[in-house]
């Protein structure tokens, strides 16, 4: 099925590739643009348009076509993945009694690539998810949406030694799906990188900066180094070895992406093995305190 998906959208990929070649000069038309259109007399102007237009048009068809095959193909490696994994569970039980050391360090290693992949495909469903997701303007309970990531994350690791303090969080005006996400990425990082700490220390809270509001994430963690600072928001970076912390490095890039799409910043501040903390903002007039005693 996957080979006869390929086969029929290769001519639409090839052609999108060469309309994005073609098309690189190409912007969308602007303000600005549509007021040097103007000052073009009559036909020419309106030649100029009509090119902009279409040159626009099958760029957004292109980039579809080059979406759809790349939704295609990620859903379709997904079942060979899991057939692997299932073949992978099936023989090690077959064979509990009889397999040495060596067969389990092989077949342990074939089960966590294969479910590398398979994050590593989940997390580009999410990218395209992302990018064609439309932007919602609500209000946000910031505070009870951290409370409820929070409970879902003790949930998963009970027999941790967990201290997690939450501070009262101002509500936001924000996409409210987009911001769960934000802190969704932020608190699993936070629950990840706090592995073996006796206890973990993760606290959520806000302050004031020069009159504007600033989220944070902290953690006693194992931190990182800050000169891979700005890094840490790259697309697929990793500053931690996969057999350390599982993971694909998208989760941070996303947060950025967010963050930035509301208007605000995010950066972080580390030490190794002293923990590190993740700031970011939702820039005024969009954030409101909800305790306007504590400003």
């Amino acid at each position: 099925m996957l080979k006869h998906k390929l086969v029929r959208l290769g001519p639409a990929v090839a052609r999108a590739r060469r309309d994005r070649q073609d098309r690189l000069s190409v912007r969308r038309v602007t303000d600005q643009e549509r007021g040097a259109e103007n000052a073009v007399p009559g036909r020419r102007g309106r030649e100029w348009t009509q090119a902009l237009t279409l040159a626009n048009r099958e760029l957004e068809i292109g980039n579809s076509e080059l979406e759809a095959f790349s939704l295609s193909v990620s859903h379709e490696l997904r079942t060979p993945l899991q057939e692997i994994i299932w073949c992978v569970d099936m023989y090690a039980a077959d064979h509990a009694g009889t397999s040495t050391g060596d067969d389990q360090r092989l077949l342990n290693l074939i089960r966590q690539s294969a479910e590398r992949m398979h994050q590593l495909i989940d997390d580009q469903l999410r990218l395209s998810r992302l990018s064609r997701q439309q932007f919602a303007t609500a209000s946000v309970s910031m505070e009870s949406i951290t409370r409820k990531i929070a409970a879902r994350l003790r949930f998963q690791e009970p027999h941790r030694s967990i201290e997690l303090v939450i501070q009262p969080l101002p509500d936001c005006i924000g996409d409210p799906s987009f911001l769960e996400q934000v802190l969704l990425n932020l608190l699993s990082n936070a629950f990840k990188f706090t592995a073996g700490r006796e206890p973990a220390l993760i606290e959520v809270g806000t302050f004031d900066l020069d009159g504007q509001l600033v989220y944070f994430v902290r953690d006693n963690g194992v931190g990182f180094d800050m000169r891979c600072a700005q890094e840490i928001f790259e697309v697929f970076r990793r500053l931690h070895a996969v057999e350390q912390f599982k993971g694909t490095g998208v989760g941070l890039w996303i947060v950025d992406r967010i963050v930035k799409a509301h208007g605000g910043v995010v950066w972080a501040e580390a030490e190794p093995e002293r923990g590190a903390t993740f700031y970011f903002t939702i820039p005024q007039p969009q954030c409101e305190r909800m305790h306007a005693s504590t400003g």
